[in-house]
């Protein structure tokens, strides 16, 4: 069955696309615990002539990882949104993040999206998301549907060897979103509940 998109997709999907340095970089990650079904995020931010901000929180348990990722991209966006850290004058974000999955969601969503590349990222796709990512998505629109352009770039896993800068802040946001997972399950956000499972 198809999908149909909604007024705010829509519009995200039409906009012109403007290749433009990044004027803020994002890092996320999330964690989850199966056992306590109980998740959390971290988020690591440093804009052009702004301090370095790091952020984390809880997050919804749910099956599918990627859209635990998802929800660590959207509420370090809304971080940074809320308290004015992204600027009005900020036309291009970077977003890094180890979930191929929750990237392929943003770039299915945003036509102004598009993949960043380094050595060592893996190829990213458009991914169709669920009700759920859609919703996110939705929210995710709200705060920088003022960009010119939203670059997405996979960085490797915490798990992984490498130690390259972007391997230490991966890092870092996950000791902190594990950090937030183990102080147990999270009650959905009330915006969230209507596509979440029950």
């Amino acid at each position: 069955m198809t999908r149909l998109l909604t007024a705010q997709q829509v519009k995200a999907r039409s906009r012109t696309l403007k290749h433009r340095k990044p004027d803020v970089s994002i890092f996320t990650d999330a964690s989850a615990f199966q056992k306590t079904q109980s998740s959390g995020w971290g988020g690591w931010a440093k804009g052009d002539r702004r301090k370095t901000v790091i952020k984390a929180g809880r997050a919804p348990y749910h099956k599918n990882t990627g859209l635990i990722e998802l929800y660590a991209i959207v509420s370090m966006v809304e971080e940074l949104f809320e308290s004015e850290y992204l600027e009005c004058t900020d036309k291009s974000v970077i977003i890094q993040s180890d979930s191929v999955t929750a990237l392929g969601y943003v770039l299915n969503a945003f036509q102004y999206s598009v993949p960043s590349y380094l050595p060592g990222s893996a190829n990213l796709k458009p991914m169709l998301p669920p009700a759920e990512g859609m919703a996110m998505l939705g929210r995710m629109h709200d705060f920088l549907q003022l960009m010119d352009i939203i670059y997405v770039r996979h960085v490797k896993s915490h798990q992984s060897k490498e130690t390259t800068t972007r391997h230490g802040v991966n890092n870092l946001c996950d000791i902190k979103a594990k950090e937030k997972a183990g102080l147990g399950p999270m009650e959905v956000p009330e915006w969230l509940k209507s596509s979440w499972p029950k």
